[in-house]
């Protein structure tokens, strides 16, 4: 009887979990017209790694992040480490541009002050293709979500972004705003 795909992962030493994804933004709750940025940390397994967004050769398989566009939101440039360049056993005359360890990947996020408010989950994906000093194995893709709370600018929560932002409007703008939303400093 053949092996099990299982039985083989462990025959070779490949952990069940190459690579561990989770997403985080930059503030426990969004506003209406405001920037905040999103991070996605990849935990890369010991003694593994993954090609570079650019990798050193046309055959290599990158890692990629892909986000779901989402009406209301507008996603900056991603943002990728910076590469280690490394020679393997399989490639002892040519250094590849991998990451190992943990890498974070990140990208600003514009908010449109038309934009649903309420609870929503950010959808993405990270393409890799992971191998250690023998071996590579298929690319894969994991699926991850970030959780995203919207709230209204004129809300009480939002009062104070508010009268930030007149800052930038002239004093007059402060105080009908923080006059219309007024702030508790406690």
């Amino acid at each position: 009887i053949g092996n099990t795909s299982q039985e083989a992962r462990l025959q070779m030493d490949i952990p069940e979990e190459i690579v561990g994804v989770r997403g985080f933004i930059s503030f426990d709750k969004v506003y209406l017209g405001s920037v905040f940025e999103i991070a996605i940390v990849a935990d890369i397994a010991k003694d593994w790694h993954v090609n570079s967004n650019t990798p050193s050769s046309d055959f290599l398989i990158p890692t990629n992040v892909n986000l779901e566009p989402v009406e209301g939101l507008k996603f900056g440039k991603l943002t990728y480490p910076e590469a280690l360049k490394k020679n393997f056993a399989f490639s002892p005359d040519e250094k590849l541009a991998v990451y190992e360890g943990k890498i974070i990947i990140g990208t600003r996020v514009e908010v449109s002050d038309k934009i649903l408010l309420g609870l929503r989950i950010l959808k993405g994906k990270l393409t890799y293709q992971a191998c250690n000093d023998q071996v590579c194995l298929p690319p894969k893709d994991i699926l991850f979500g970030i959780p995203l709370e919207k709230i209204n600018i004129y809300s009480k929560q939002g009062s104070y972004l508010l009268c930030v932002r007149g800052i930038a409007f002239g004093f007059a703008y402060i105080i009908v705003s923080c006059k219309l939303n007024p702030i508790s400093l406690k």
